[in-house]
């Protein structure tokens, strides 16, 4: 199947969606030891909020995809 201008836009698309969620990811990874020392907060709350994000973004994906959660 030739490479056509449709599969140039899915590929844009999903590299801007793929720079958003990396953004995200680095941001909270840079907060985080802030937020300990600031807050006084346990490694163990921060494990568990980064452990939620990561589990917010399956149930997204398998959402968005279809084939998990109907």
């Amino acid at each position: 199947m030739p490479f056509s201008s449709i599969h140039k836009k899915v590929r844009i698309a999903l590299s801007i969606a793929y720079l958003f969620e990396l953004a995200d990811l680095n941001t909270f990874s840079y907060a985080s030891p802030a937020l300990v020392k600031q807050w006084h907060l346990p490694l163990s709350v921060i494990a568990t909020i980064n452990s939620i994000a990561f589990f917010g973004m399956f149930l997204g994906a398998s959402a968005g995809d279809g084939s998990v959660i109907r």
